[in-house]
């Protein structure tokens, strides 16, 4: 809703008036011209008056309550009203007048009513002109026209900024009761379209629902959005159970809460839209409150989804990744070739049991390797001591390690994790050039592959490097194995 500008006719006025009609939310009522909004602004207004406890005597009968407690009134008539005696309209029961179903105009046309009800009931006709004066209700027309020019300045502000309120206000001629018949009489003109833009946007903010994260201020937005889409469509009044359900709806939606709700809501079920959003609204401040004790134990900040979103929005891109160097584009160029070869080569799947015994003495001049195949001296098998002393991370059916576990070599970064899982931005960076490097040799047969490292190897060795001797294996412990042991694909 719009707010209340400076046009309004009474700028020392705030919402915190009780003059100025407001929603139970808070939210300053206003008219916008249609005529299909007034029955459901002047039901408002008069809710608004109910809850501040004023205007209630004149809105009923016409009085005024004056300062020495006694009640002004406009008539002697008006007295059997004020007391109960007679009964308005043909009902056996009272009639309460409002903002929404006013009064007769003069106490001349309320007698009459009143007269044709007694008759319509089979009473005997009361007489009007016995009713004695008494000093609990003096006559004071002046008082009973100040409180309808009270009336008058509430229904200003809510009437009193749409195109024609200035004709309507100047026809009033200072009467607040004027102006109410007015606009009854306009909210009976209303057109078809006038009724299916209130009746079109009531519908969309049902439909639509909490959007984002269900928080107790999106689902107090929501509530506050709804109840003002359902004033503008009275006398249409929705079904008690069919806004529980859509608050139900809104409960189902979100899966942190759903169980709770449906919990509670079986234990006590709402009935009334505002018991289904108290119900709502306290497991959202019970998960608010448990969010907030443990920010209170752990001493850091926590945002729910949409605040941590917004800040994610907000902070800056992180800074360009620093090109690699030339001996990371060296080692990532050579693990891309080698690791190539090797899927083409294919290797033994370190998970599977091997042959205990000994291999006959090998030919090379390095250590023995134990029960592994391959080029190395025949020294003694390992042991299961030394099988168990290196971890063994957890592989898939093509043996790509799954997930980093303790006793793995730390990422390149420091941090427990594998390098391809790395989120340091020079981390990534180098890790991507290597996939890239890695998808232009999948076409290499494999003699081409071993050329290639023969041929990039002796340009290294030349150029940084005396020369390469020989390869001596050394024993690593299982938590420190070098990065250039990828047996067990630790880094990778």
């Amino acid at each position: 809703m719009p707010a209340l500008d400076d046009e309004s006719g009474d700028n020392s006025s705030t919402v915190a008036d009780i003059y100025i009609p407001t929603t139970t939310e808070g939210t300053q009522l206003l008219w916008d011209g249609n005529y299909a909004r007034i029955l459901g602004l002047l039901n408002e207004t008069n809710k608004h008056c109910v809850r501040k406890a004023i205007l209630q005597p004149f809105i009923k009968h016409g009085v005024a309550l004056v300062s020495n407690g006694r009640t002004a009134i406009p008539s002697l008539a008006t007295i059997p009203f004020i007391q109960g005696t007679v009964l308005d309209g043909a009902l056996a029961t009272p009639i309460t007048y409002s903002l929404v179903n006013l009064r007769p105009a003069t106490i001349g046309e309320r007698v009459t009513t009143a007269a044709a009800g007694r008759v319509a009931r089979g009473e005997a006709p009361f007489d009007f002109a016995a009713v004695a004066a008494s000093p609990d209700f003096p006559i004071n027309l002046m008082a009973c026209e100040k409180e309808d020019g009270t009336l008058l300045r509430v229904l200003t502000h809510v009437f009193g900024h749409a195109d024609e309120s200035d004709s309507l206000l100047d026809d009033a001629a200072g009467s607040g009761m004027a102006l109410a018949r007015e606009l009854t009489r306009l909210a009976s003109t209303a057109t078809p379209a006038d009724i299916a833009v209130v009746t079109a946007n009531y519908d969309t903010i049902r439909s639509q629902l909490v959007q984002g994260e269900l928080t107790v201020s999106s689902l107090k937005g929501f509530v506050k959005e709804y109840k003002k889409a359902k004033i503008d469509i009275y006398p249409v009044v929705p079904p008690p159970g069919a806004e529980v359900q859509m608050i139900n709806l809104i409960a189902f939606k979100d899966s942190s809460i759903r169980d709770m709700h449906e919990l509670k809501s079986t234990a006590t079920p709402p009935t009334t839209l505002d018991a289904s959003v108290k119900l709502l609204n306290g497991i959202l401040t019970s998960r608010l409150r448990a969010e907030e004790l443990d920010q209170a134990s752990s001493g850091a900040p926590k945002m729910g989804l949409v605040a941590a979103k917004a800040r994610a929005a907000a902070a800056p891109p992180p800074p360009p990744a620093a090109a690699p160097s030339a001996s990371d584009l060296y080692n990532l160029k050579l693990l891309a070739l080698l690791t190539k070869l090797e899927g083409k080569l294919g290797v033994a799947d370190p998970n599977k049991e091997v042959d205990p015994k000994p291999l006959g003495r090998g030919r090379g001049r390095g250590r023995g390797r134990g029960a592994r195949s391959g080029g190395g001296g025949g020294g003694k098998p390992n042991t299961d001591a030394d099988a168990d002393a290196k971890v063994k991370p957890p592989r898939d059916g093509g043996g790509r390690i799954l997930k980093w576990i303790d006793g793995m070599d730390l990422c390149v970064c420091g941090k427990p994790h594998l390098y391809r899982d790395c989120q340091d931005p020079a981390t990534k960076a180098k890790f991507q050039n290597g996939a890239a490097k890695v998808s232009e040799l999948d076409q290499l047969s494999t003699d081409q592959l071993q050329a290639a490292i023969a041929g990039f190897l002796n340009g290294k060795v030349t150029e940084n490097f005396g020369g390469v001797c020989e390869i001596e294996e050394t024993e690593t412990s299982s938590a420190g194995s070098s990065a250039a042991d990828n047996d067990d694909g630790y880094i990778i």
